[in-house]
């Protein structure tokens, strides 16, 4: 049962109109077409949440930062040498 998860799960036979189930049982005596579609709505991310985006950003910064520094004092203390 896929209704839990959000799936409609539609039945066409041959020429008729398709109809919604969950299940059903048909006697084939011909030559027969059956078309099932599932189809489910749902939210797709197609992004960085905005609060997870700024605290990457920042930490990024903050790093780059602390890295400038490191260098910055090593270079000044080779200069004073």
């Amino acid at each position: 049962n896929y209704g839990s998860d959000g799936y409609v799960t539609t039945l066409q036979v041959d020429a008729a109109a398709a109809e919604t189930i969950n299940s059903k049982t048909l006697t084939i005596d011909d030559d027969t077409t059956l078309a099932f579609t599932n189809t489910r709505d749902g939210l797709v991310p197609t992004g960085v949440w905005m609060p997870v985006g700024s605290l990457i950003i920042l930490s990024i910064i903050t790093i780059a930062g602390i890295c400038l520094t490191i260098i910055r004092q090593r270079r000044l203390a080779g200069e004073i040498e």
